[in-house]
């Protein structure tokens, strides 16, 4: 863990996070087995009983919002970056992060400051980049997508400043070769001043992780696709 003290963020290299999540996520399943009556035992071998009890647990964490952006920057966005980059969090005031060390997924969630525009940041090479996330699970149309992003952005009075918006495209079954983003980068420039970038990131046929940025100007990115069960 470190900490940036300037801009009151922790932050964890890729192993660290994926522990606080592994360590709780084998805890959480422990406690829904038990309190459905079963063994680890028959979790394994009975396909019935493990679906119930995955499906007690998504039906638990639907809605959790802060736990998708912290999946999705392990995940979906760290790939992008150099080995030794490192996921950040904006702390709540009171958190003092050298009294209080974070242990667990749980205490890093509580510990994360909700109230304004910034999800998370990536320190690499001594630069921090922070981002404002979204997830779009609508139609695979420009004019559709045009209108949320409008919209997301228009919470901030459409300047961001230096922080970055990604929105992770979620549109299953979609044909994501219908989004024109070049429309996209012409409309965004007519209406955007700020110095962060627009980008969206999608998977593309279970081949590629994409990230497209759409302002300021046009650019793409792509690695291959890695399942997180396959991820070390």
């Amino acid at each position: 863990m470190y900490y940036l003290k300037l801009e009151h963020m922790v932050c964890f290299d890729a192993e660290e996070l994926k522990r606080l999540y592994s360590d709780e996520g084998r805890e959480e399943i422990k406690k829904m087995v038990d309190k459905c009556g079963y063994t680890l035992k028959e979790i394994v071998i009975d396909i019935r009983k493990r679906q119930e009890v995955i499906d007690i647990i998504n039906k638990k964490n639907l809605g959790d919002t802060t736990t998708t952006e912290i999946l999705a920057v392990l995940y979906c966005l760290l790939g992008f970056y150099a080995n030794e980059s490192k996921v950040c969090f904006v702390l709540k005031n009171n958190f003092d992060p050298i009294k209080t060390v974070i242990r667990s997924f749980t205490h890093l969630k509580m510990a994360i400051r909700q109230d304004q525009e910034i999800d998370f940041g990536i320190l690499s090479k001594k630069i921090l980049r922070t981002f404002q996330f979204k997830r779009y699970t609508g139609s695979a149309e420009t004019e559709e997508l045009l209108k949320f992003l409008k919209d997301k952005l228009g919470h901030y009075g459409f300047n961001l400043g230096h922080t970055n918006l990604l929105v992770i495209l979620q549109c299953p079954g979609a044909n994501l070769d219908q989004i024109d983003f070049v429309i996209l980068e012409q409309e965004l420039k007519n209406f955007l001043t700020q110095e962060g970038e627009v980008l969206i990131t999608f998977n593309a046929e279970n081949k590629f992780s994409v990230i497209k940025r759409i302002y300021p100007g046009a650019g793409i990115a792509k690695i291959p696709f890695i399942l997180p069960s396959r991820q070390r």
